[in-house]
């Protein structure tokens, strides 16, 4: 056979192979991270837990209210269709909580005098916008600078500007939100951080740093159920081959 037709036999062959897959995955399938954060947002913060009204009777609420006794059946109605939005496999449904949940905020933080709950109303926002898909990134970045009255929802901030870096594959801004997260060391998502963190290294093409930050998630041997469910994704990641 002539070393031409050999050649040609070569490149064709190289034109066909299907390309390697990636290293790993630079989001995990496995791990719902945006109810993740809603769930231990609640569980630390009393304006983000889940309120008994349903939203309906919040809605209710908010149209018979007048003057700053709207403030409050708006921020749960915000906080109410965020939970709804997260429990809903509808997409469509999903964005119109999420819209809704929006607009609630938004009048809700404006009509607040207390800085706590302008803050947790601003990660509201933050999140619904985050959750229908518009860049948060730079928005997230502003939240951390402006917002002093919730040190929790700057964490989340954090964490959500670090989704959405590690989602459009810019693995080094991913890497460094993160690392102001697990600087928390005590924090139920600091597992959740330093397990990103590793995936933003595999993005990066640094593997050996990035096992190493599985390793040190599988080892936490965590209490809070947040941090045993991320142990588990960082032990099937080191699993893999």
């Amino acid at each position: 056979m002539s070393r031409r037709l050999l050649l040609a036999l070569a490149l064709a062959h190289g034109a066909c192979a299907k390309p390697p897959p990636p290293a790993r995955p630079a989001v995990a399938a496995e791990l719902d991270v945006p109810m993740m954060i809603l769930e231990v947002a609640a569980e630390r913060s009393f304006f983000l837990q889940r309120p008994g009204e349903g939203t309906a009777e919040l809605e209710a609420a908010s149209r018979e209210a007048r003057g700053v006794g709207r403030t409050e059946p708006l921020r749960k109605l915000a906080v109410a269709l965020l939970w709804d939005a997260e429990g809903t496999p509808d997409g469509r449904s999903r964005s119109r909580a999420l819209a809704a949940a929006t607009r609630a905020a938004h009048e809700a933080g404006g009509r607040a005098g207390d800085p706590r709950v302008q803050a947790e109303m601003a990660f509201v926002e933050l999140f619904a916008a985050w959750r229908l898909g518009r860049p948060v990134e730079q928005r997230a970045a502003r939240f951390v600078r402006t917002q002093r009255a919730s040190a929790e929802t700057v964490l989340y901030a954090w964490l959500i500007r670090g989704e959405a870096s590690l989602a459009a594959e810019r693995f080094d801004q991913a890497a460094t939100a993160y690392r102001w997260v697990i600087g928390a060391l005590e924090h139920p998502l600091y597992a959740l951080a330093l397990y990103r963190t590793a995936h933003s290294y595999f993005g990066l093409g640094r593997n050996s740093d990035a096992r190493q930050a599985l390793r040190e998630v599988a080892a936490l041997r965590g209490t809070h159920a947040a941090v045993r469910r991320v142990e588990a994704a960082a032990r099937a990641d080191l699993a893999a081959p």
